[in-house]
């Protein structure tokens, strides 16, 4: 069996932070790209539920990593 990389919890968070910004900015790149209004809605659409993600683990990510700032 193949070992798998280990994360500390701090890096596998930032990790996921990261993540959710590269999908917000393909989507927003698409929308832009997307000729059809109802394709260009549906990518518009992905990147705002992607900047919520965003949005939500770094405000969980300063709440615990970060409390005292």
């Amino acid at each position: 069996m193949a070992s798998r990389p280990t994360f500390e919890l701090e890096e596998a968070w930032l990790i996921a932070i990261e993540q959710e910004a590269q999908s917000r900015e393909l989507y927003q790149r698409l929308a832009a790209l997307a000729e059809d209004e109802a394709v260009r809605s549906l990518f518009a659409f992905l990147a705002g539920e992607e900047a919520k993600h965003e949005r939500m683990l770094r405000s969980e990510y300063e709440r615990v990593f970060t409390p005292d700032l």
